[in-house]
């Protein structure tokens, strides 16, 4: 089979409640779509969906790249793996988020949909995401708990400290002892300051906490002084698999396959992450449906045991589709979540190639 056409369209979903990165607040979340057709009529959809102050390329220069590709790719030959292979795009230049939408594309139409790609993983164990005010917080972890999850990821580093240490105190306590809590600190605090957060935090049973300091080249001297469990996250998109031999004693390491560069890129690290000791857990970085989708299906054929983070899609108050994917609960359906027969919301796509 060959490429008949690849077109690009932009979105705009509105958020439910502004999200602040790297300190700006955000009340949309802006991506791109791209569908790679077969000369058999066979569609396949990706996502390119740049995170502001988390991706290295811009939306401008995600929607210049993948715009080139519509130019140029049409009768090239869909490649037809029989597995995952090392590189779906290997003659292509692209920026993270814009390689991730092109193999997902690829992928979905060259093998029917990406339920073609997850056989034999029914199921797929999902956290529950609690960010906010504390009373909004332990509100959501009542409802998380009565729902069956046994996995729970909560902000922290936003509030002053003995107030964090107080609310993972009170969310363990209405959790109970048996769900994983998982923290997320995204880069808030300077060496001291972790070290006082892990003591008055180390009888709370805490799986981890993804990227507690500012400065990353001071995790050695965290390690030295206190046993926070401690999962790599923007230092990975920025070392690359250099990360795992920087900071042997990390204990997991969350992908983000948007912004890591794709499927094959992610499965990689995965496997080197796995070699080194550390557990891979794969996260959502407030893609819609169609990212997500994508992100399932990855877990699915890389058969990930641990709890991934696709909770950021209750951040979103519209979808692409038309009816909402099923990702609430403590596990999902994967063949459910990855069907190919999701109407789209066109009012919501806007195409920006010929």
């Amino acid at each position: 089979m060959r490429v008949s056409g690849v077109h690009v369209f932009s979105y705009t979903l509105p958020l439910s409640t502004p999200l602040f990165l790297k300190g700006a607040e955000v009340s949309e979340r802006r991506g791109l779509l791209v569908r790679v057709t077969a000369d058999d009529g066979t569609e396949g959809w990706g996502e390119a969906a740049p995170l502001p102050g988390f991706s290295r390329e811009t939306f401008d220069e995600a929607a210049a790249a993948l715009c080139a590709i519509a130019a140029s790719w049409p009768g090239q030959p869909l490649p037809v793996p029989a597995a995952l292979p090392d590189d779906l795009c290997p003659n292509l230049t692209l920026a993270p988020s814009a390689r991730y939408g092109m193999e997902q594309a690829l992928l979905a139409a060259s093998g029917r949909g990406l339920t073609a790609w997850t056989p034999g993983r029914p199921l797929l164990p999902v956290s529950g995401l609690l960010t906010g005010d504390s009373a909004f917080v332990l509100s959501d972890a009542e409802r998380l708990r009565a729902e069956g999850y046994r996995c729970v990821k909560l902000k922290v580093g936003r509030r002053p400290l003995a107030e964090d240490a107080r609310l993972v105190r009170e969310v363990r306590r209405l959790m109970g002892p048996a769900p994983q809590l998982r923290l997320d600190a995204n880069r808030a605090w300077d060496l001291p300051d972790a070290v006082s957060f892990a003591r008055m935090t180390a009888a709370y049973d805490i799986a981890f906490v993804e990227e507690p300091l500012a400065d990353p080249d001071l995790l050695p001297a965290l390690f030295a002084r206190c046993r926070l469990p401690v999962a790599l996250d923007e230092t990975l998109a920025e070392r690359g698999v250099a990360a795992f031999d920087d900071f042997p004693d990390a204990v997991a390491v969350v992908m983000k396959p948007t912004l890591l560069g794709g499927f094959c890129r992610t499965r990689s690290l995965m496997e080197a992450a796995e070699k080194k000791g550390m557990v891979p857990v794969l996260s959502a970085a407030y893609e819609s449906g169609v990212g997500l989708q994508g992100i399932v299906a990855l877990a699915a054929m890389t058969r990930v045991t641990t709890a991934a983070g696709l909770d950021t899609y209750r951040r979103l108050a519209a979808d692409v589709f038309e009816e909402r994917l099923p990702l609430s609960g403590p596990e999902i359906d994967v063949m459910d979540v990855c069907r190919t027969d999701r109407a789209f919301r066109r009012e919501m796509l806007t195409l920006i190639t010929p």
